[in-house]
């Protein structure tokens, strides 16, 4: 015990001379440029203090006194926050090469690296080539087209499943654990063609734990992110628990992996098969020079792990907000079943053509994602060399942090407020040209979330548990009842 105390006291003298040092090297920065402007930083701990529970909210709100560009100290880590579409266009369009690097958190440091991560890949060959083969071979229309009937069966999966759980409509769920369920095995379908996880069954269940476990730890403030010098410490246990979810996680998917590879061999030719993700990832070949020439094992195992944990985070985030919105709002859900009722039916599925028909249900789900947006923040970008934007001068190693939350430019009216009128109507022009979506990847996941969603509002009457909704903060708990046979 003595040892740790004298350990952490070392740590903090450390830490404070390495402080004062940094801010001294920004300080020579500074003599080259202007910094963006932004509150003033205490001595060591930054602004810290200003992040509040809701980062996103508090930057914010910060950009309303100091600008759409500003420096926040987090610690003795520089960032820069943008908080608007013009400058968020400079970036990405003037800038996108020397600020294209990448904040690689402690949470995702360890003994196995970065190998294969799409996320924390520095920009380079390696980061081309996962790019390339994430736009011609994963995220193509045609590929996602032909999981039409996987999405419609696990969907149909979610909703049997609810009508078990709730007895008939006797009992309350956790409306969030069903649509997690369901998100995570269409994203099974993607990578294995195979469920991977029922309420009943532990098939998956191993991964399914560890996989949340990592989205957990790595959605976590962690010190060591903020003050570099207790890396070495890992002061909240943040990287040790991280890597042992990881390492489990591997284990699992190497033995999908393992499966595969010998169910293939034993085959002739898969040729007459549709081929999923892992297919792609077994049978990529490189050049051997700038790519590998095949992938290795920790590699695909990453890509697996990246896949699940981005997928099923910000469906299930977007259609819980979703829910919740409308069971606070019940004309407006309503309305939308209504206008499901009378342009689909009961009986017939929902495909994703019919999307296009259905203008107020789009109005919800992007509703949604600009109330509560699944990600307040784009993926960190680095200044991999000293740079200049908008006349601020931008060090190297300076995080860049795109608050998506104002991006929309819109003031917050709420769906409240919004979609309740006297007569009832509303404005469809306005909402489809006037409303910004900030990427095509949310206008996908929009597109994604109406199909669940639909079949949420027309195949049950929800009923709000009041006691429940207060305490959890949003539809975790409610109760269901089936409206068709």
């Amino acid at each position: 015990m003595d040892y740790e105390i004298a350990g952490l006291v070392l740590a903090v003298l450390l830490w404070v001379a390495w402080a004062v040092v940094t801010q001294r090297r920004y300080r020579r920065s500074e003599e080259q440029g202007q910094l963006p402007p932004g509150p003033r930083p205490l001595p060591v701990v930054g602004n810290i203090f200003l992040l509040g529970w809701a980062p996103h909210e508090s930057f914010a709100n910060l950009a309303r006194v100091h600008g759409p560009i500003m420096t926040i100290w987090l610690g003795s880590m520089c960032n820069v926050v943008i908080s608007s579409s013009e400058v968020a266009r400079e970036m990405f369009k003037n800038h996108d090469a020397v600020l294209a690097g990448r904040k690689i958190y402690e949470a995702m440091r360890g003994d196995f690296g970065n190998e294969g991560s799409i996320i924390t890949a520095q920009y380079g060959p390696h980061w081309r080539m996962l790019r390339r083969l994430c736009t011609t071979e994963f995220f193509v229309t045609s590929r996602l087209d032909a999981m039409q009937g996987a999405r419609t069966r696990c969907i149909d999966g979610m909703l049997l499943y609810i009508e078990d759980g709730s007895a008939n409509g006797t009992s309350a769920i956790d409306l969030g654990r069903y649509i997690f369920l369901m998100a995570f095995n269409l994203i099974g379908n993607l990578m294995f063609s195979k469920d991977l996880l029922d309420p009943k069954s532990e098939k998956g269940a191993k991964f399914f734990q560890h996989a949340g476990k990592v989205m957990e730890l790595a959605g976590k403030p962690n010190m060591a992110d903020f003050l570099p010098i207790l890396r070495w410490l890992d002061p909240q246990g943040i990287r040790r628990k991280t890597q042992f979810h990881v390492a489990r996680a591997f284990e699992i998917a190497g033995g999908f992996i393992k499966e595969r590879t010998e169910s293939t061999q034993k085959e002739n030719s898969r040729d007459d098969k549709r081929k999923d993700y892992l297919d792609v990832l077994l049978e990529f070949r490189g050049d051997g020079v700038e790519e590998p020439s095949r992938f290795s094992s920790t590699t695909i195992n990453a890509i697996v792990l990246e896949m699940f944990t981005a997928g099923t985070d910000t469906t299930t985030s977007t259609l819980e907000w979703a829910m919740a919105e409308l069971l606070r709002n019940p004309k407006v859900m309503k309305t939308v079943q209504s206008e499901l009722r009378s342009t689909i039916g009961l009986n017939k599925k929902l495909e994703d053509k019919d999307i296009e028909n259905l203008p107020y249900l789009k109005a919800v789900i992007r509703e949604t994602l600009r109330l509560h947006p699944p990600l307040p923040f784009l993926v960190p970008h680095m200044a991999m060399n000293p740079c200049k934007m908008l006349g601020y001068y931008i060090p190297k190693e300076t995080t860049i942090l795109v608050n998506c939350g104002p991006l929309e430019g819109i003031q917050r009216l709420g769906m409240t407020l919004w979609f309740s009128s006297q007569k009832g109507s509303w404005n469809q022009t306005w909402w489809i040209t006037k409303v910004v979506i900030l990427s095509s990847y949310h206008l996908v996941l929009a597109v994604e979330c109406a199909l669940p969603c639909r079949s949420l509002l027309v195949y049950f009457l929800w009923l709000l548990d009041r006691s429940c909704f207060h305490l959890i903060g949003f539809c975790r708990l409610v109760s269901s009842q089936r409206i068709w046979t």
